[in-house]
C-alpha cells in the first residue's frame, strides 16, 4: 500500500496554497517553555519540514513547518521576501507566539541579539603600507636586507606572512639599484 492521499477536499486554502491543518496539528508537541516542537520530518538544519499543497502548479511543495504555522495564524500566503524568525532561538517550534515576521536586516538583528552570529568586525585589517611594499619608499639598509634575506627572515622582520613577503622581495629586484 502506498502513502494516505489527502484530497484536495480537506486542505485549508490559504490564497493558492492548501494546508492540511490535521495534519500540522497533530504533529505538534507542546514544551513546558511554551515552544511547540515539530514531531514529524526534519530538515538537516534542524527545521521542521511539511508538504503543502500549490494550486497554481497543481502539486506538493515541501516547507518549513514554522512557515506554515504563520500563514494559518496570519490567515495569508506568505511572500519570498517575508521571514518567518524565531525569537526562542528553537528551530522546532511552531508556535506562532515565539515567532516575529520581519525581513532579512530583521532576522540578522535578532541573530546577533541571541548570539547566533558574529558581530562583523569592518575591513579584514591589512599591514601598513609601507609592509605591503606599494608607496613605501625602503631605505638603503631595507632594500639590502629584502634583496639578501630569505622570505621567512623578511615575513618575521615586517610581521608579515610569508607569501606576502615574497612579493615584497621580488617588486623590490626590479626596482633595486645597482650601485647600492
Amino acid at each position: 500500500m502506498g502513502r494516505n492521499k489527502i484530497t484536495r477536499d480537506h486542505l485549508t486554502k490559504i490564497g493558492k496554497l492548501g494546508i492540511n491543518e490535521t495534519f500540522f496539528y497533530t504533529h505538534l508537541d507542546e514544551q513546558p517553555n511554551g515552544c511547540q516542537n515539530w514531531t514529524a520530518s526534519q530538515h538537516v538544519q534542524g527545521y521542521g519540514m511539511m508538504n503543502i499543497y500549490d494550486f497554481e502548479r497543481q502539486k506538493n511543495r515541501m516547507t518549513v513547518a514554522h512557515r506554515v504555522a504563520m500563514m494559518l495564524h496570519l490567515n495569508r500566503e506568505l511572500v519570498h521576501d517575508d521571514f518567518v524568525i524565531h525569537t526562542c532561538n528553537n528551530p522546532l517550534c511552531c508556535n506562532h507566539q515565539h515567532m516575529i515576521l520581519g525581513d532579512y536586516h530583521v532576522q540578522r538583528e535578532v541573530m546577533m541579539s541571541n548570539g547566533n552570529m558574529k558581530k562583523r568586525l569592518g575591513p579584514r585589517p591589512r599591514p601598513p603600507k609601507q609592509q605591503a611594499g606599494r608607496t613605501y619608499k625602503y631605505t638603503d639598509e631595507e632594500m639590502r636586507f629584502l634583496r639578501d634575506r630569505t622570505s621567512a627572515e623578511i615575513a618575521q622582520r615586517w610581521v608579515v606572512t610569508k607569501t606576502v613577503a615574497c612579493k615584497m622581495k621580488y617588486r623590490i629586484q626590479y626596482k633595486w639599484i645597482k650601485d647600492l
